[in-house]
């Protein structure tokens, strides 16, 4: 069985008392069989000393739980010293909100990362024993496709575990829709606003040749992976 766990409640409640936080989900394991937890945002990791105190909590309760969700590159980087936390809590997979990989788009939608802090993290998680999973959020910037291209070659260089391709989505609640309400929107339907379907109109890709670049990435990084596992 698994849950998601509301971010706001275990962000509130490891803020203010981690140890509350910890026997909740303890609660759950023992009460509900609760096995999986997605932390479905990064605010809980982002105070760093509760956030600590909090994985302390879960060790200390030996519960066998696994632990999936987002999480900060940066975070990852900043809590480099006590990693191996992570594990013993059981945290098993986290996705980088990495987003893109121009240093340009990145500081425009104000992304605390860098490029060398992104790779660190996978290479961190990686030796110990997480999965990391990395994301490219199309539609961020006015990708042309030479930067189908460069993100497909940082891709393979960050070498991650795991990839997904999310679209850049201007919900009205987000300051990121400020920035983009003038753009033209070619799925007007918001049932398809899930990160899944192409929102943002490109102005030099049309949508067609967007979702190919798109495919013709998650293959090429596939059997590049693959290539990779063969040759160890």
């Amino acid at each position: 069985r698994s849950t998601l766990f509301p971010y706001t409640t275990l962000f509130r409640s490891a803020r203010l008392d981690p140890e509350r936080a910890a026997a909740e989900l303890a609660r759950l394991h023992r009460d509900m069989d609760v096995r999986v937890v997605n932390l479905a945002d990064e605010d809980p990791a982002a105070d760093q000393t509760a956030w600590r105190a909090f994985l302390e909590a879960l060790v200390s309760r030996r519960l066998n739980l696994k632990l999936v969700g987002s999480i900060r590159a940066d975070h990852i980087v900043r809590d480099a010293d006590f990693l191996h936390l992570y594990r013993e809590a059981g945290c098993e997979r986290f996705l980088l909100g990495i987003e893109s990989y121009n240093a340009r788009t990145l500081k425009n939608i104000n992304k605390m990362s860098s490029r060398d802090k992104d790779r660190e993290a996978i290479r961190l998680l990686r030796r110990h024993g997480i999965i990391a999973m990395a994301t490219y959020a199309v539609g961020f910037g006015d990708e042309r496709l030479p930067d189908f291209l460069h993100t497909l070659c940082c891709l393979l260089r960050y070498d991650p575990d795991q990839i997904q391709f999310v679209y850049a989505t201007p919900h009205r609640w987000t300051p990121y829709y400020e920035t983009v309400r003038n753009r033209k929107v070619v799925q007007a339907d918001q049932r398809c606003w899930d990160y899944r379907h192409q929102v943002l109109a490109l102005e030099h890709v049309p949508p067609w040749l967007v979702i190919l670049c798109v495919k013709l990435m998650e293959v090429t990084w596939q059997i590049g992976r693959a290539s990779c596992r063969e040759r160890v």
